[in-house]
């Protein structure tokens, strides 16, 4: 019973993260000029990611606190690291539009850098619709459920499982997306460059 009820509800879950991600290809992005990224963006300190996604930050936390104390970090943990993700996906998003607008320019200085920034986008939401799907269904079948789970069943690595999803490490592809953007902003010669990278 339990069982047919995880399988479903996986399945339940795939299907409508895809129909998302299928509707929101489907709907036309608005126009995203270099004037309309900032107030979009949302920033992201890379270096705590990473820290959040360290096998061996999860492996010291277990080993260093109580059960009661380790469930209660993996819950901060998996809350910041869907917060992450969300803004991860969200920035790769917004750049992605700006990305298709400098396209439809066809701008041969900008082109190749355009083309480039829509790939990495891509391979970012892509990880983050992973992830983020992976620890959902941490947060739903374990946490959801602490009597069922106590906190000893819980691996050490629930958040750093997702680290690298379908092939794709986070942070690598998000500092790629990163300095990407950057390269094709200094195309513009735009006053606040500054600015806009602490925006990412």
């Amino acid at each position: 019973m339990i069982a047919d009820f995880i399988v479903y509800g996986s399945v339940a879950a795939i299907a409508l993260s895809v129909l998302v991600v299928l509707v929101r290809i489907a709907r036309r992005s608005p126009e995203r000029g270099i004037h309309d990224l900032m107030p979009l963006l949302e920033p992201i300190n890379l270096e705590e990611v990473e820290l959040l996604f360290d096998p061996h930050e999860a492996s010291f936390l277990r080993s260093n606190f109580s059960d009661a104390e380790f469930r209660a970090l993996q819950s901060k943990r998996l809350c910041l690291a869907r917060e992450c993700l969300r803004r991860m996906a969200h920035n790769a998003a917004i750049l992605a539009e700006w990305a298709d607008h400098e396209l439809s320019r066809t701008h041969p200085m900008t082109d190749e850098l355009a083309s480039e920034l829509h790939r990495e986008a891509v391979h970012v939401r892509i990880y983050a619709l992973f992830a983020r799907l992976r620890l959902n269904l941490w947060i739903l079948f374990r946490l959801g459920l602490p009597r069922l789970w106590p906190a000893s069943l819980l691996p050490a690595s629930l958040v750093a499982d997702c680290r690298q999803c379908v092939g794709i490490r986070g942070t690598t592809a998000y500092e790629k997306l990163k300095n990407t953007s950057a390269a094709l902003f200094v195309q513009f010669g735009h006053p606040d460059f500054e600015q806009f990278m602490q925006h990412l």
